[in-house]
This record gives structure tokens, C-alpha cells and sequence, in this order.
């Protein structure tokens, strides 16, 4: 490798280093080819994982004997079991730590499951638990949220840096009659950094009630009985919350018009920029950059600048310069 090239090298790993941090892989690189027709500049890169975060997960069910419709029920089992999975394949798959806790509500509320970080030697007995508890009669919402609170409280209090506090209501009726609306209300509105759905399942469920829980704590209304929604894509809400989050790379050239560059199999530049799709952490690709040798004929390749952005941060760097 010529000192041209050992230094393209050196200033794209740079460049890496700065945009992604410190922690890039030593066997991220870059490779300059030249030919007649073209020269490639062909990167290899991984994306880096994120740094440990904490996710607390509490599910607030409704227990009361009316959630004992049997296609409700297993429809929510199977859902519960699904996010149950992914959190798991997330948790070993990264450094995230998954938390999930479940309340159970009727007349009175108690917890199904505490707040348990997620493994594969306890995701059996939790995924045991959600198909064995039992139904009673009563809707204490209020109660229910009260609990949540409580073991998402208590979970917060013995971790540290936690990323996100996810607390989801589902419930096919409405408070007690003899409950004051306020109370449920306020159950939940005193809570920080806290991501709130409430998911109503059936006809019968108190619409107004829940959507003015969830305007009240900046949180999401799901009503399952509209055609464009389901106990299904519900849930898949919440599991799009606990998954890692993929990175959007675009790769834009600073002093090229359409016509003189391009990404091997990625679609034509359109403006001087070029998608390259979203990666999630750990991904590991290859940004294959192709210029027409013309190019080198009105600008040096020690000027030939280009831009990787992602996350709405940008990075400038020039691969070419091995002449």
C-alpha cells in the first residue's frame, strides 16, 4: 500500500471514529481501487451497538371476567408472549436491560408478575403466568394504575440510567361506578419520563375515559375495535418501543452532480445524495463508493469530498486521495 493510500486510509477510519465514538471496531477500514473507467472507494463499516440502557415495562391488565372472550383472550396471550420474545432476542442480541412487570385489575388489583429483568431462564414461568391468571368480577382502573405505578416507582429506585418508563393499559370496560373518574386520572400523572399507552379492546370500553388518561400523561390511545387497529398492532406499538433503533445513513456529494457517482447496489443518487437505507446497531456494511474517472480530469481527488449523515449529524470526509 503506497503512503497515499495508507493515509486515505487512516483518514477515513478517523472520520469513522469521530462520527460513530470511540468504540469502532479496529476492523472497520477503507479499500481504494482504481481503473480505467471508474475509481471505488470501498468502506467497510460496523454500526456500533448502543450503550447499556434500561427499559421498565409494566403491563396494567384488566382481570375482570368480561376479558374472558376466548378469541380476546388468546389473541392478547399470543401478543403478550410475542413482545415477551422480542424482548428477549433484544436483550441477548445487545446490552439493553428489559424489565417487565404485570398488574392485574378487577374489583381489586394485584400483581401477576413484579417487575423481573428478562432472561431466558425466567421467560417460561412469565409467559406461565400470563396464561394462568385468573378473572373476577369488577373494573378498578384506578386501582390497577395506582399498583403500576408503584412497581415501575420501586424499579426506578434500585436501577440506574434508566431509558425508558413503559406503562400500558389494557381494559374492555371502564372505572367503577362508584369510583371517582378524577382518581383514575390522577393516577399516573404525577410520573417522569414515562411512555403511557392505553389500549381499549371491545365495544364496551369507556373511549372517552381512556383517551383522556393518555392526552393527560402525553400518552397513546389505541382503540382496538377500528378497523385500522387490532389487539395485534397494539401491542406491536410497544414492541417498536423496546426494539433497538435503526439508523438512517445518507450519503451526500459535496462537489458531484448525479451523473458522476454512484453506491453499488444502492438506487441512483437523486440530488447528490444517496439513501442507504437503515442500520441497525451491530449491522455490519459496505459503502461502495464508484466515481467516472472523467471526474479527476477537473477536480483533484484530494478534493473530492463527500458526507455520511445520520441522525441528523454530519460527517465530512475524502476518500480519494491515493494519487
Amino acid at each position: 500500500m503506497t503512503t497515499m493510500m495508507s493515509q486515505a486510509v487512516s483518514q477515513a477510519y478517523n472520520y469513522f471514529t469521530s462520527f460513530y465514538g470511540s468504540n469502532h471496531p479496529a476492523s472497520d477500514s477503507v479499500k481504494i481501487e482504481t481503473g480505467a473507467k471508474c475509481r471505488r472507494a470501498e468502506m467497510f463499516l460496523t454500526i456500533p451497538k448502543e450503550p447499556p440502557s434500561i427499559t421498565n415495562l409494566v403491563f396494567c391488565i384488566d382481570t375482570s371476567r368480561s376479558m374472558g372472550n376466548q378469541r380476546r383472550r388468546e389473541s392478547l396471550d399470543k401478543n403478550l408472549n410475542k413482545l415477551i420474545n422480542t424482548a428477549l432476542k433484544v436483550a441477548d442480541s445487545s446490552r439493553k436491560i428489559i424489565n417487565i412487570g404485570i398488574v392485574g385489575f378487577d374489583k381489586d388489583a394485584i400483581v401477576i408478575c413484579p417487575v423481573t429483568q428478562i432472561n431466558s431462564q425466567n421467560v417460561l414461568e412469565l409467559q406461565k403466568k400470563i396464561k394462568d391468571y385468573q378473572l373476577n368480577s369488577g373494573t378498578n382502573i384506578p386501582g390497577g394504575l395506582a399498583l403500576s405505578r408503584k412497581q415501575l416507582d420501586e424499579m426506578a429506585q434500585k436501577t440506574k440510567n434508566v431509558k425508558q418508563n413503559i406503562l400500558v393499559l389494557l381494559t374492555d370496560g371502564g372505572a367503577n361506578s362508584h369510583l371517582n373518574k378524577e382518581e383514575t386520572l390522577n393516577e399516573i400523572g404525577r410520573m417522569e419520563n414515562l411512555e403511557f399507552f392505553a389500549i381499549g379492546i371491545g365495544n364496551k370500553h369507556d373511549k372517552e375515559l381512556l383517551k383522556t388518561i393518555a392526552q393527560k400523561n402525553r400518552g397513546q390511545y389505541i382503540d382496538t375495535t377500528l378497523k385500522s387497529c387490532s389487539i395485534t398492532s397494539a401491542i406491536q406499538n410497544v414492541i417498536n418501543k423496546i426494539q433497538p433503533v435503526a439508523r438512517s445513513l445518507t450519503l451526500q456529494a459535496k462537489n458531484l452532480s448525479d451523473n458522476q457517482w454512484y453506491v453499488y447496489k444502492c438506487p441512483s443518487p437523486s440530488d447528490s445524495k444517496c439513501e442507504l437505507g437503515e442500520f441497525l446497531p451491530g449491522n455490519k456494511i459496505t459503502i461502495d463508493i464508484i466515481v467516472q474517472s472523467e471526474v479527476f480530469q477537473t477536480i483533484a481527488p484530494s478534493k473530492l469530498c463527500f458526507a455520511l449523515e445520520s441522525d441528523n449529524v454530519t460527517q465530512e470526509f475524502y476518500p480519494f486521495t491515493d494519487s
